[in-house]
């Protein structure tokens, strides 16, 4: 380890010589002329208690090894910042949990599963087969419900679009609400 008086002619370097590019990178990076002299002198002090003469170069330090400690200090300070928080506003108005709605989607969804049950009785049977495996299979997917079954993908869309067309003729969708109701 080289001594003190070594890293401090070296801070002296980097401030009289890099001190303008270190804050225009610092620029660069946040736009913000508060943040600029903090991450520069979050810098500066770093280096002044480090003393790692691997990050020496030629008469003072590496510069962007100093680009990359502002960038890194930047981005941690972002991160802290953006991290969520649980403080509730205690002027906020609260909605009331509107429990006919979930039950209007819970009936909604029942009747669809008792419609797709009461199709499979019928002609379309093969359709409304197709097209419970889809809404409520672990095959979520049209190319791996058409894998699972064995056909193209082109026939699974066709069944599944067919059913679909007539459960949005007998059921109301409860997402769809009137800007009017409210």
């Amino acid at each position: 380890m080289r001594s003190n008086k070594e890293n401090n002619k070296r801070l002296e370097v980097l401030f009289r010589k890099h001190d303008k590019w270190l804050r225009q990178v610092s620029w660069n990076i946040c736009k913000d002329r508060d943040m600029v002299n903090d991450l520069v002198g979050e810098l500066y002090l770093y280096l002044g208690e480090k003393n790692n003469e691997k990050i020496y170069f030629l008469d003072s330090f590496n510069l962007q090894y100093c680009r990359a400690f502002i960038s890194s200090r930047f981005i941690n300070r972002i991160k802290i910042e953006n991290k969520f928080t649980n403080t509730v506003d205690d002027n906020r108005i609260e909605d009331v949990y509107d429990t006919q709605f979930d039950e209007g989607i819970d009936d909604t969804l029942q009747h669809i599963k008792t419609f797709l049950k009461q199709k499979q009785k019928g002609p379309k049977w093969v359709s409304a087969k197709i097209a419970e495996l889809y809404y409520f299979g672990d095959k979520k997917t049209i190319e791996g419900l058409a894998d699972e079954i064995g056909v193209s993908k082109s026939t699974i869309f066709l069944h599944i679009k067919s059913i679909r067309n007539e459960i949005k003729e007998q059921f109301d969708n409860p997402f769809e609400t009137n800007d009017n109701e409210e």
